[in-house]
């Protein structure tokens, strides 16, 4: 299954859990009704921004997150964290420097 086709189905499945229609997401999301649909019968995948809203209206981030970072997003995820702690420690001390 590539990502569009699980893409798709975590958004249905997540939409579905929640007791909302297609149009009811349509609205809550801004968009069109066919859009959710084309997006959940994997015939489209949405940009980035829509993604995330959709991600979050659904309650489904760490669904969509693993779908696109696969089953190595603990590890990214942690050493992006390791990263951004390392940048703030660089940028904390250039401010004491100057």
């Amino acid at each position: 299954m590539d990502g569009t086709q699980a893409l798709g189905k975590i958004f249905r499945k997540a939409r579905k859990k929640q007791g909302l229609t297609q149009l009811a997401l349509a609205a809550m999301l801004n968009i069109d009704q066919a859009i959710v649909s084309r997006v959940e019968s994997s015939k489209m995948i949405p940009d980035f921004y829509t993604t995330r809203e959709w991600a979050r209206q659904l309650n489904c981030q760490d669904a969509v997150m693993i779908n696109f970072l696969g089953t190595d997003a603990p590890v990214v995820i942690q050493q992006m964290v390791e990263t951004l702690s390392g940048v703030a420690g660089f940028i904390t001390m250039l401010g004491v420097i100057i």
